[in-house]
């Protein structure tokens, strides 16, 4: 599994693209992605891990300026620590202006599931 510093500078292409993009956080019938099920437009982490679940990195790299293989480090990433408080708080130590805070309901579950 990739560690947080190998994919920084690739978040952060990803996470510009999307800050410039925000049609891709919603869903399609609003004109974004296919897969989303975001309601509203917001950079949060907790949307990253919805796309990287959904292979909108992985699927369309070339949106984001990455390769797949940068994409796929990403996914794994995300994946391997979904809802963890060490990714939401790594993710707004390096990115404090593109992420815009997480839900409440979000914060409750990872409270909950470390339990």
């Amino acid at each position: 599994m990739p560690e947080f510093e190998e994919v920084r500078p690739i978040l952060l292409k990803i996470l510009k693209t999307l800050d410039a993009k925000r049609y891709l956080l919603i869903p399609q019938e609003n004109g974004g992605y296919p897969k989303t099920m975001m309601m509203d437009k917001k950079l949060r982490v907790q949307h990253l891990e919805d796309l990287a679940g959904n292979h909108l990195f992985d699927d369309h790299p070339y949106l984001f300026g990455i390769s797949k293989r940068e994409a796929q480090m990403v996914r794994s990433h995300l994946q391997e620590n979904t809802a963890s408080q060490k990714l939401v708080d790594e993710m707004y130590e390096a990115f404090p202006l593109l992420l815009e805070g997480e839900d409440e309901r979000y914060l409750e579950h990872i409270t909950f599931k470390r339990g």
